[in-house]
């Protein structure tokens, strides 16, 4: 026989273990509420978030359209006033195509130079100390000719990954067109609810649940401590305490297995923010998908490329002259120098 005392204790500390667990549910439930901004009020929280995510969205679409037109404006304004009969997207796609023939001009320079020091090796037309000298400057040119491979190669590379969004933040007539799309994908109160409702209606389900487990643990602990009560000094048959408190278990169960349940719920609803957000992108003008972060980011790719465009020409332009020289002196019958 169980005592009495004993078998309520056992109780009481599966009814304490069941609601423990369900705590977790109920402080993650109060995160999404602060997250969210919903009222304590489950029947005002579909209302209110989507009226929070309308706001929210178009305060999103005003900061986006300012903060595009502003970093168009001085795209256009650094960087589109070295010509004015030639927009900023053209000047750089001509410093990169300048970029481009130069490393071929200088790759070309170099393997003519390669050959007529081989020539002349193989004639014998160079003594061994201008030759010992002649290999080290080869050598050394070859180190730089790699070093303005890798500048022309990051050129082409971002260019072709960033000229899309170059040629519309540059242009103000395409970029004011493409902003203005913008209207027609705004997120309204009734486009909110409805893309809402699904995942509330999920939570407010977990919830139901929730109470249902907690209701039936409390119900089903009242009863066996009025019933055992009952029993005074007798105490409880084992089997009988033993199938009781498989109850409990069984509640207990349920309520761990709708632990992923509501996991994979809340964070449905915390992402649900992200709708405030939206789009993060719409069709271009040539049909491509322009991303809104990546076109942000534009006038920084924008700027580092024109860095870029700067540093190969400075390590260029002493390239191609020394390469000339070199190449001068080695067509000349006289001992070369190096």
């Amino acid at each position: 026989m169980i005592p009495v005392e004993d078998a309520l204790a056992t109780v009481h500390q599966k009814e304490a273990t069941l609601r423990a667990t369900m705590l977790q549910f109920e402080l993650a439930l109060a995160r999404m509420r602060q997250v969210m901004q919903v009222p304590p009020s489950q029947e005002a929280w579909l209302s209110s978030f989507a009226t929070r995510l309308n706001f929210l969205n178009k305060q999103h679409r005003i900061a986006l359209k300012n903060d595009l037109s502003a970093l168009s404006t001085r795209l256009r304004l650094i960087y589109g006033q070295k010509n004015v009969a030639s927009s900023a997207i053209a000047q750089l796609e001509k410093r990169a195509q300048d970029a481009s023939e130069t490393f071929a001009e200088a790759k070309t320079l170099m393997s003519e130079c390669q050959v007529l020091y081989d020539r002349r090796v193989l004639e014998k037309t160079i003594d061994v100390a201008n030759r010992v000298q002649l290999r080290r400057t080869l050598s050394h040119l070859r180190v730089r000719l790699e070093e303005a491979e890798k500048y022309a190669a990051k050129i082409k590379a971002d260019m072709d990954e960033w000229r899309v969004y170059f040629k519309l933040l540059s242009s103000e007539k395409e970029l004011s067109k493409f902003l203005d799309k913008l209207r027609l994908h705004k997120l309204t109160k009734t486009a909110a609810e409805e893309k809402v409702a699904p995942v509330f209606g999920r939570i407010l389900e977990v919830c139901k649940e929730r109470d249902t487990i907690i209701s039936e643990s409390s119900a089903l602990g009242l009863a066996q401590e009025t019933l055992w009560l009952a029993f005074g000094s007798r105490g409880i048959r084992e089997r009988e305490f033993r199938r009781e408190i498989a109850l409990h278990d069984a509640l207990l169960e349920r309520a761990r297995a709708q632990m992923a349940v509501q996991a994979e719920v809340l964070g449905q609803a915390e992402n649900l923010t992200a709708l405030a957000c939206s789009p993060t992108s719409l069709p271009g003008p040539d049909g491509m998908e322009i991303s809104f972060d990546r076109l942000r980011e534009a006038y920084t790719r924008f700027q580092a490329l024109e860095a870029t465009c700067d540093t190969m020409e400075e390590s260029a332009k002493p390239l191609m002259n020394t390469l000339r020289t070199l190449l001068i002196n080695l067509q000349d019958d006289r001992e070369p120098t190096a």
